[in-house]
């Protein structure tokens, strides 16, 4: 087993293009699951799928470089 320097889980509504994104920079699926995220009027539970990733310190701190940047959003836009 590997030593992470830190896990990171995504689990909002774009955690599959982010999962994505980070298994093409090298990063380390360590699990995929589901999560409880409340419940709809007729009770039924809104279920999430979560994906949990361990990086090495090098990656952690890319990781912190990119979310410390500022959001841009034609970076988001997808202007086909």
């Amino acid at each position: 087993m590997e030593q992470y320097h830190h896990l990171v889980v995504f689990d909002d509504d774009w955690s599959i293009d982010r999962a994505n994104d980070a298994l093409k920079n090298g990063w380390e699926l360590i699990h995929v699951g589901t999560k409880t995220d409340g419940l709809l009027d007729n009770s039924q539970a809104v279920c999430r799928t979560v994906f949990i990733f361990g990086l090495n310190k090098e990656q952690y701190d890319n990781y912190l470089e990119t979310m410390n940047q500022p959001l841009i959003v034609d970076d988001i836009i997808d202007e086909d």
